[in-house]
This record gives C-alpha cells, structure tokens and sequence, in this order.
C-alpha cells in the first residue's frame, strides 16, 4: 500500500480497519501483510474506476504490477499488467515462467496469463507460439501452433527452438489419438542439425 499510494500513512488506515473489523483481514508471516474481504475488494476498485482517470488507473495497475513482480507473485502481476493493455510485459512474464509453470502442472494459469493478448502478439514470436500450444482448452489447436512455431524458428536459425518444436509434434499424435501424418517432414531438420558442426545433436567429437 505505501508503495503504490506513496503515502505514509497507508499503514495506519490498514490496521485502523482491521481493528475495526472493517473487512480487512491481518497475516503476519515473515512479514505484515493486509488482505481485504473479497466483497469490499470489489468496491474499492469499482470506486477507484469510477474517481481516476483512464490513464491514471494504467499507471497504478503498471506500478501494482511492477510491485506484485519484485515480489514474486507472478500470476498476481500479470492480472494487473492485462488490465493496463500492456502485452510486452505479459510476453515477458510468460517467457520468463511458462515453463516453470508447466513443470508444477499449472497449464490453467499459463493459459489465463494468454487471454487477451493480441493474437498478432504470439504470431511473431516462436516461443508464445510453442507455450500456447501446451496450454490449449481445445486439443486439436495444438499442432497449428507448433507448426507455427517450428517454421518461425526455421527462419530464425533457432536450432534448440526448432527440435523442441519437433519433439512437442512428435508428441501431439499420442494426445489427440491421430497417426504421425508429417513425420517425415521433420526429418530434414533434425538430420541437418545431426550434420552441422557443433549443434547440439553433433556426434563428431563425442
């Protein structure tokens, strides 16, 4: 509260309603820390939306988030970073963490951490392309976009980007019960990268 409000005396309203039993419960754990009842949450922001400007709630939600990321509470900052429109920052959290999140089984938060951002967004980039595949409400979305992604990182001379695309398409046909129709197609790639010198599938010097 005091670095988002920047006023000193955040602190003292806090605990003033907790004493009060105004809706505000009180955690002490490493460090102290208020949380609001769920309802009373949803007033003050309907009230802060109601009394700022557009651009001034962009501000605060950009500086919440940046509060929320030096903190570690990834899925928190992403909320506030969606409600600005500020997609970059979304990319970068989810380059960041997508595959933390999926090692921990947590594909339904990586796949919130995605709504809203513009489509045009995740074209461009072949690892968007490859972590939306891998958390996907609709399995057969999956191979388009590891497709995608696999030729966006042919383009871009990605060798570890290209065979974990492969590696993610070999695997596709098990969870969508289908036959690997293009396997073949990927066997160029992965032969080139067994023939080029110091890649990481170079057998020459082992």
């Amino acid at each position: 509260a005091l670095e988002i409000n920047e006023d000193n005396i955040a602190g003292e309203i806090l605990n003033d309603l907790y004493a009060k039993h105004y809706f505000v419960e009180r955690k002490v754990e490493g460090e102290l820390t208020y949380q609001y009842h769920d309802l009373f949450r949803v007033f003050l922001l309907a009230r802060l939306e109601a009394s700022r400007a557009p651009e001034q709630l962009i501000a605060l939600r950009e500086r919440a988030a940046g509060i929320l990321a030096a903190q570690g509470r990834w899925p928190d900052a992403v909320e506030q970073y969606q409600l600005a429109n500020n997609w970059l920052a979304v990319k970068s959290l989810i380059l960041r963490h997508a595959e933390e999140l999926l090692d921990q089984g947590r594909w339904q938060t990586l796949n919130q951490w995605f709504q809203g951002m513009p489509e045009t967004l995740v074209a461009e980039d072949p690892w968007l392309l490859l972590w939306r595949s891998r958390c996907v409400e609709t399995l057969q979305d999956v191979p388009g976009y590891l497709e995608r992604a696999l030729a966006l990182f042919g383009s871009k001379g990605d060798e570890p980007g290209q065979l974990r695309a492969i590696s993610e398409l070999l695997i596709a046909p098990f969870l969508l019960g289908t036959s690997f129709a293009n396997f073949d197609s990927y066997l160029p790639v992965v032969e080139s990268n067994f023939e080029r010198p110091g890649s990481e599938l170079d057998t020459s010097t082992a």
